[in-house]
């Protein structure tokens, strides 16, 4: 199995509310320790980025430590790294300030991602892949697409503050995905909801609509609502279209940085093992809430214990080479929706 991950890495600056501040690896940084240590060790991980000269000795060093993770797709770049700022003004809510985006992948830098049985896609700048590129990929790829809508969603202004904009076009990089993931401020955003109709039905009548309105290879949609858990909806094998909201695991939060990324990649692995998507957003909220306990992306490791303490209990364990022959052939839940 090997899993290609497409985006940014960046180096973050976390200022918590009490003053504290770390720097740290981020971006799709966490997507791919996050594989790394949950991951069998002889799946592969293939991350696709442009990293600047300044962040690459660190960036090679903290991927060195997993033997499993591959350096062909990544770009070296003169100019220096995008560097983002996270200022916490709540435990989960904060203000994004971010450098010059680096360049976006094209269709060339994109071609080890077709030797993938799953291509992750995470939009970290808003900038990472150039409309064109995707498009390449959706016409040649066979494998599964999973896309994060992420800061797609985000403008960024003059001092280099991030803004929740509409971004027109949004559908067409939608459309090239097979699993698309966005939190409930994403999509309120798409949805061109005000605060107080972000209710949680009106996120899952968006996420069912998405599934009945896009066209192409959709087939399911992860909205992540933080403490709230997440709803998955997905379409089934006979067209019809359901919709779970999933618990999320209640924790002391730390640093919710990153918990989107590593929700992403914890369903993937636990689908791929298990070929069921509803067992697999379980997991991932599980993990994805542990995530949440941990500064920055020091730690990580401590969410494949967590990862081990999940299967010990869940009555399908993860096992190399257990995924099926079709994943999407299986994008129906197995328990009653909601």
């Amino acid at each position: 199995m090997r899993i290609a991950v497409v985006g940014t890495v960046v180096c973050d600056r976390i200022v918590y509310t009490d003053g504290r501040e770390i720097h740290s690896l981020g971006g799709i940084h966490y997507t791919v320790a996050v594989a790394a240590h949950l991951c069998p060790p002889d799946w592969e991980i293939l991350p696709i980025c442009r990293i600047g000269r300044d962040a690459l000795p660190a960036v090679l060093d903290a991927w060195g430590e997993f033997p499993n993770v591959r350096r062909d797709g990544i770009r070296p770049a003169a100019r220096p790294n995008t560097r983002v700022t996270l200022l916490y003004r709540k435990p989960t809510e904060r203000e994004e300030y971010t450098t010059l985006p680096m360049a976006p992948l094209g269709t060339e830098e994109l071609y080890p991602a077709l030797s993938a049985d799953v291509c992750v896609i995470n939009f970290i700048t808003g900038r990472d892949v150039k409309l064109a590129a995707l498009r390449f990929l959706r016409e040649s790829y066979r494998g599964m697409l999973y896309l994060d809508i992420h800061s797609l969603t985000l403008g960024i202004a003059p001092d280099g503050q991030r803004y929740y904009r509409y971004p027109r076009r949004w559908r067409e990089y939608a459309r090239a995905a097979d699993c698309l993931q966005l939190n409930e401020y994403e999509a309120a955003c798409l949805a061109q909801l005000r605060p107080d109709e972000r209710t949680l039905e009106a996120l899952r009548s968006f996420a069912v609509l998405l599934l009945s309105n896009l066209s192409g290879r959709l087939r399911l949609v992860n909205l992540t609502l933080g403490e709230r858990g997440s709803l998955m909806a997905c379409r089934g094998r006979d067209g019809s279209i359901t919709c779970e909201h999933v618990p999320g695991l209640r924790v002391s939060v730390v640093d919710p940085t990153g918990c989107g990324d590593t929700y992403a990649i914890a369903f993937l692995v636990r689908y791929i093992a298990t070929g069921d998507p509803l067992e697999a957003a379980y997991f991932a909220n599980t993990i994805a809430g542990h995530k949440c306990t941990l500064a920055g992306s020091e730690g990580l490791a401590e969410l494949g214990h967590a990862a081990a303490a999940a299967n010990a209990s869940s009555s399908r364990l993860l096992q190399s080479g257990s995924g099926q022959e079709d994943l999407l052939s299986n994008l129906t839940p197995s328990r009653g929706v909601g």
